[in-house]
Parts: structure tokens; C-alpha cells; sequence
């Protein structure tokens, strides 16, 4: 795979930023989708901006912009407007402006609009020339997860010059055949992954998504038959044996096991004890009694002279677990 900085302007300073976002080569790259898009609309007058709608309203300013401080926050407020009415425009924290934001000066401001009464609001919009607005206007912009100092405008100028410049063709392997995927209804992968960065519209995406959820799972389907295969051929050089001090804890607990409990328990114990090393998942319902099965295995490991842990996805469960 290719390292991250043999893209065209990725320096070495862009390349930490990238290392932070987890991002060390271009296959990272080409598979850090974005999570969500900008989709710019066509310019409306000010009378048929909508409460709560984002809209791109081309204004002139009407009068100076005023700087205030609230809550030690700085923000500067003017009204502009078209020949179908005014909008107030406030910018929060974000002083410099004042200097560049003149009356009589015009621009397309691109944001969600409020309303307080009968007075419009939009607060921190994009400001563009009617040129730069026009490249945008029904393009999806990509909106990626980002991490201090990385925007996505960065990232989308890097997957650019990637596709741009050849690199994503020695960086996505296509394994199915035009045969497989015509069977299966999917795309391409490498115009499926184009599409996830870049879509033409949102019929492109969801097709797109579509191929990319297939490999993912597809990938899941794969490791697990190979890691269920290494264990097979892995030989359990520990069996445990000893399961009293688990059933003594079973016959103290407040209520009983379920029928299905004590099997789950049971396939456990038979695994642990077998030639082979155990990759069992057990599945339910919250609140069905895994982790009690859980337990009941890590204590029986525990008594067998070896040592257990449990994991949790997150701090809160980690907590309720201890």
C-alpha cells in the first residue's frame, strides 16, 4: 500500500495531521468515508427563504456590522437584504470580519435560516463570490470525521489528486467478477468508492453504499470462517475440568438460570474442556442474561488456574459491570 505522503500535496506536516485521523496510506484514505454531505441549493430570495431550512440567499450588506460581547463572546451582527426584504447576519466570535464586511458589498451566504418574530436570522454562514457558488450548486460536498487542524476539504482535495492521479488503481482490489457482481446487483468497486467520496446525486450513493456494505460484510464472513479455522487447528493445551466452584455460585444466585442459560453455560464448558480452542458468541436480547453466562465461564477459567477478563464497549457498562 502507499504511504499517505506520496500523494501530491501531502507534505510532511499534512502527513501528521492524516496519522491522527488514523490515516497512514492511501487504501486508509480511499476507505475513510464521509459521514455526512453539504448539498448547496439553488439561490433564493429572501421572501422565499423558509424557517429552519438551509438556504443560499444572494445579499448586499445594508448596513455597518456592530461588534458586541455576550457571555465572553464576541459577535457581530448587520443586516442584509435583496429587493424582497432583509436578513440579519451574525457571526459569533469571528471579530476580523468587521474589516472585510462593508455596506454595499454583495455575496452569497449559504446557512440555516431563523426566525424571531417576523425578523430572519442566519447564524456563521458560508460567504461565496456568485462564480464559486455556481461550481457548487448541485455537487454533494463530503463532510468526514475530522480531528484538530485535518478539515474535509483537505481530505477531499487529497482523494482527488488520488483518483486524479492514478493512485487508486493500485490501491483497490477488485474481486468479484463482472459476472459475480451482475448476479449480486452491485457496482464496481472501484466506482462504488469513488461514489462514497463523490456522488453525482443520491441514487449514486445509496448503489455506492450498497457494494461497500457487501465487502464489509462479506470481510466479517471471511475472517470469522478463518479465524474459526485457525482455531480448530489450534490445539487447547489448557482443557479445564474443574466447574464446582461455578455451580456453586449458580445454585446461590437470587433466581435460577433459564433452561436455555444453563445450555449456553454447557457448550461453553464442553469448548473449554475439548482439544480445541474455544470462539464462541452468544446472542440475545438486553436483559436475556449474557453476562452472568459471562461470568460463569470466567470464574470456572479462573478456578482451572488460568485468569480471565471482561471487556465492555463502553465506560458506563464497564461501571455497571464492576
Amino acid at each position: 500500500m502507499d504511504d499517505i505522503s506520496s500523494i501530491k500535496g501531502i507534505g510532511e506536516k499534512n502527513a501528521a495531521l492524516f496519522h491522527k485521523a488514523g490515516i497512514f496510506s492511501v487504501h486508509d484514505l480511499l476507505y475513510y468515508f464521509p459521514s455526512s454531505f453539504i448539498r448547496y441549493p439553488e439561490i433564493k430570495k429572501v421572501a422565499e427563504a423558509e424557517p429552519d431550512e438551509k438556504a443560499a440567499l444572494y445579499l448586499m450588506v445594508q448596513t455597518e456590522p456592530k461588534l458586541s460581547h455576550v457571555r465572553g463572546m464576541s459577535m457581530l451582527t448587520f443586516m442584509a437584504g435583496d429587493d424582497t426584504g432583509s436578513i440579519k447576519i451574525t457571526y459569533f466570535n469571528m471579530p476580523y470580519l468587521k474589516k472585510s464586511i462593508k455596506p454595499g458589498t454583495e455575496k452569497i451566504y449559504f446557512g440555516s435560516v431563523k426566525a424571531r418574530g417576523s425578523l430572519y436570522g442566519m447564524a456563521q454562514p458560508k460567504t461565496f463570490r456568485p462564480d464559486e457558488y455556481a461550481k457548487l450548486t448541485g455537487m454533494p460536498e463530503p463532510v468526514y470525521p475530522l480531528v484538530k487542524g485535518l478539515t474535509s476539504k483537505t481530505l477531499a482535495k487529497a482523494l482527488r489528486n488520488v483518483f486524479s492521479g492514478g493512485l487508486a488503481d493500485g490501491n483497490i482490489n477488485e474481486y468479484l467478477s463482472s459476472a459475480e457482481r451482475e448476479r449480486l446487483g452491485l457496482g464496481p468497486l472501484y466506482e462504488s468508492i469513488y461514489s462514497m467520496h463523490f456522488p453525482d446525486d443520491t441514487d449514486a450513493y445509496i448503489k455506492a453504499r450498497e457494494r461497500i456494505v457487501f465487502d464489509e460484510f462479506f470481510q466479517f464472513l471471511i475472517s470469522m470462517r478463518e479465524l474459526k479455522s485457525d482455531n480448530a487447528r489450534r490445539a487447547n493445551d489448557y482443557p479445564m475440568i474443574e466447574t464446582a466452584e461455578a455451580l456453586r455460585l449458580m445454585d446461590s444466585l437470587p433466581y435460577r438460570l433459564t433452561d436455555a442459560q444453563k445450555r449456553a453455560y454447557k457448550d461453553i464448558i464442553d469448548d473449554m474442556g475439548s482439544d480445541h480452542a474455544m470462539n464462541r458468541l452468544i446472542e440475545g436480547d438486553v436483559g436475556s442474561g449474557k453476562t452472568i453466562i459471562a461470568l460463569l465461564a470466567m470464574l470456572t477459567a479462573v478456578k482451572n488456574g488460568h485468569q480471565a477478563a471482561l471487556m465492555a464497549p463502553t465506560e458506563v457498562l464497564a461501571a455497571q459491570h464492576m
